[in-house]
């Protein structure tokens, strides 16, 4: 960077102090990420999300184009960041076509589950749903401790356990009884705890057995499965959205054709979608939650 950009730097921190953050200081952010990386490597190194970067940068029409300006601590960040020689050791390549960048930073962003588990701090409610496969959650130990590690430290967090169940007199197809007894147990295990007596409330089942709620809630394959996180306004400022809503995935990793190798990946909904999909499968949700007693 030359002197013409620091010097640009320091005018955008400056901008960062007052009430307001208009279209020319967005623009001014922009033209200095640009020299630094991509959206998604610049988020990253200010330990934000590429949303929250993308807010910050994106020009406002009309009456909307004043906001509060990001947080300076992030802008001296950047400051420091690029001090320090951060931004100078990635790969230098051919720059990429800004048209080819947006559509690569809009594509799903795919997540292991300890990945999305750790996005899951600062969550008011935790909805975990299986059709039929077992909830991974509640079947390995290692997740079964992260589990009861993170509920004690969200005070505030209910996690609910959604699965298909039959109804009376009916039988449950074999596969779909996977999620109910993977649940089953882990909920035996943490009843036995006495340390985890105090919290035993926050941890609720929501069984559904109309075809119509599976239908309403896109769990109608025994593989498929959700994941989703409503966040506090804590959460909001760390994450930059309000909810965050994942769909495991299975890949056959196996080198050889004959043999079967299965790994899931979850993949992140964009925060708009995300949001899309909590608001079309609320009302179900809501509804199952009366059966059982819960309100919200």
């Amino acid at each position: 960077m030359d002197s013409k950009d620091l010097l640009l730097l320091d005018k955008i921190i400056a901008a960062g102090k007052n009430d307001l953050w208009g279209n020319a200081e967005r623009a001014d952010l922009k033209k200095l990420r640009v020299k630094l990386g991509s959206p998604t490597e610049v988020a990253q190194a200010l330990g934000i999300s590429a949303q929250s970067l993308f807010r910050w940068e994106k020009e406002e029409e009309g009456g909307r184009e004043f906001r509060p300006p990001p947080p300076e601590r992030q802008l001296r960040k950047l400051k420091d960041l690029i001090a320090s020689g951060h931004f100078d050791e990635k790969p230098k390549g051919e720059l990429v076509e800004e048209g080819r960048a947006n559509i690569f930073e809009v594509m799903m962003r795919t997540r292991t589950t300890q990945e999305v588990l750790e996005q899951s701090a600062f969550c008011e409610r935790a909805w975990i749903m299986r059709t039929g496969r077992p909830f991974v959650i509640a079947s390995d130990p290692r997740m079964v401790d992260f589990l009861i590690k993170f509920i004690r430290g969200q005070s505030a967090a209910t996690i609910f356990f959604v699965y298909r169940d039959a109804k009376e007199g009916q039988e449950l197809e074999s596969f779909f009884r996977q999620a109910k007894a993977s649940y089953e147990g882990f909920r035996a295990q943490i009843d036995a705890r006495d340390d985890c007596k105090f919290f035993l409330d926050r941890i609720k089942a929501v069984p559904f057995c109309d075809e119509t709620d599976a239908q309403m809630l896109g769990l109608t394959d025994f593989w498929t499965s959700f994941c989703m996180c409503e966040y506090s306004p804590e959460g909001f400022d760390k994450y930059g959205r309000s909810v965050n809503v994942w769909q495991e995935f299975l890949f056959d990793t196996a080198p050889s054709p004959y043999v079967e190798q299965k790994k899931p990946v979850w993949l992140e909904l964009p925060a708009q979608e995300a949001m899309i999909w909590r608001d079309n499968r609320w009302p179900v949700l809501k509804k199952l939650l009366k059966a059982i007693d819960v309100s919200i």
